[in-house]
């Protein structure tokens, strides 16, 4: 394989792994902007203040936390889709190399 041709699988695949992680990321934090501005994260913030009230942080202290919290999960669910992506990748490169 020429370096242009590894190159241009290595764009190939940045792009679609880009791709992948844009389609989960940009509807969650549009769905974090319209609960921001109607206030629902105000109202999950008053609701959860109790518990962490325990650990001596503060009721402003719990936005940014749920938001942290949030933000975990999309990391962690947009990192186990490039893994699966990569993973079918090699897989269906395995199965053309056998044929």
């Amino acid at each position: 394989m020429s370096i242009f041709a590894t190159l241009w699988e290595g764009l190939l695949n940045g792009i679609s792994n880009v791709w992948s992680l844009a389609i989960i990321v940009i509807p969650i934090i549009i769905v974090l902007e319209i609960a921001k501005d109607n206030s629902i994260l105000d109202k999950w913030s008053h609701k959860l203040h109790p518990p962490l009230k325990h650990l001596g942080l503060s009721e402003n202290a719990v936005f940014p936390i749920l938001v942290a919290f949030i933000f975990g999960l999309i990391v962690l669910i947009t990192g186990l889709v490039v893994i699966q992506t990569n993973r079918k990748r090699r897989q269906a490169r395995r199965n053309r190399g056998r044929r």
